[in-house]
């Protein structure tokens, strides 16, 4: 059984800002530019955590505001040591 926090700016604001952290740690790591990763953090309104159960997250996903079709970033984690093994980005639809 699997469940979802979701934290924004105004509720679990320190996980949330927690997070943007990891992001931005994460998007460094990539090699990614300052001034895209400051673009992203910027453009971060929620992050949801799905866990795989009460002590293991399983995913991390960043829902973004902005117009260029992009809307979230989601982190895959790996269940024995909690590392970011995967990264992909989701596009809108519209």
């Amino acid at each position: 059984m699997s469940f979802t926090t979701r934290c924004t700016p105004h509720k679990h604001a320190a996980l949330f800002f927690r997070l943007q952290g990891l992001a931005e740690h994460v998007m460094r790591r990539l090699g990614d530019a300052e001034a895209q990763i400051r673009r992203f953090i910027g453009r971060i309104a929620a992050v949801q955590i799905i866990w795989a159960n009460k002590e293991r997250a399983k995913e991390i996903v960043f829902e973004l505001n902005g117009d260029d079709g992009a809307h979230a970033m989601i982190c895959t984690l790996n269940e024995a040591n909690d590392e970011i093994t995967h990264v992909r980005t989701e596009r809108s639809r519209t």
